[in-house]
């Protein structure tokens, strides 16, 4: 019965069916594979975005955004640390302005600055693409 119920919610709400499947799903390749379904069902896929994304993947007018966790490298704690920033005090107006408002201790090049590319992973943290 449940197999009905999950193919009756992949076709009709896909996009919030992808966001909750990719959300309970930790092994990387799998994850690609779900990311490739997604798109065969139409649904928008987004790399996060510093003024949107969570720390999970997201559901957010009808695109799905990937969540900072799901980014190679960015520690829990600094996540946390940019998440509740955004709550207290707004958006993120450009990078000068995350980098000066995120507490001291994560204003450090090597954390902020863009990871070298190897072979692409689904993202890697790059500050100039999230605004």
């Amino acid at each position: 019965m449940m197999a009905f119920e999950m193919a009756y919610l992949k076709v009709h709400y896909p996009a919030a069916f992808f966001t909750a499947l990719m959300n309970a799903e930790t092994n990387i390749e799998k994850l690609k594979r779900h990311v490739g379904d997604a798109k065969q069902f139409s649904v928008k896929i987004s790399g996060p975005r510093i003024n949107i994304s969570e720390s999970s993947f997201l559901l957010h007018d009808g695109t799905v955004y990937f969540g900072f966790s799901a980014i190679k490298g960015v520690r829990r704690d600094f996540v946390a640390a940019i998440l509740e920033e955004r709550q207290e005090n707004g958006k993120f107006t450009d990078l000068r302005n995350f980098i000066t408002r995120i507490p001291e201790r994560w204003q450090k090049q090597e954390l902020i600055r863009p990871k070298p590319r190897r072979r692409q992973p689904p993202y890697t943290f790059q500050p100039e693409t999230l605004l």
